[in-house]
């Protein structure tokens, strides 16, 4: 995959993301996009934008499992949040103390929630730009 076709895949990625995201929310509702809609969006990026780097660490000699360190993250997040509505939503009442939990947590993180959000999109994008870079020789 040259550079040019990498970024065009990934420009191509951005803007379905976008328009999945778009289209999404009227279709699920308000309520269920809230609790659902941006974890399904980030969960489908993780596994499209993984694959692209793949793709292109293969071609230009870096190794293929930094890709990982993008989608594995991601994945990760994206799951907790789908499974934690779920658990919460079939537990019902039951699910005061999951409630009690987040709530602690939200608050002990939540001052720096914006520094740890700065720092997990600039982690991702330094991925996706260092793959934007010149082929490299493999080394064996």
């Amino acid at each position: 995959m040259t550079r040019t076709d990498y970024l065009g895949s990934l420009g191509t990625l951005a803007l379905g993301l976008i328009v999945f995201w778009l289209l999404l929310r009227p279709m699920a509702g308000e309520r269920w996009f809230d609790v659902y809609g941006s974890a399904s969006v980030a969960l489908v990026a993780a596994i499209a934008g993984g694959v692209l780097l793949v793709r292109r660490y293969r071609t230009i000699g870096r190794s293929p499992w930094r890709a990982l360190l993008f989608a594995a993250p991601l994945a990760i997040l994206a799951t907790i949040q789908i499974g934690y509505w779920l658990t919460v939503f079939s537990l019902g009442p039951d699910a005061v103390g999951l409630l009690l939990i987040r709530t602690v947590v939200r608050d002990a993180i939540g001052p720096w929630m914006p520094v740890l959000a700065a720092a997990f999109i600039a982690a991702l994008s330094w991925l996706l730009l260092s793959a934007a870079g010149p082929a490299t020789p493999r080394e064996r």
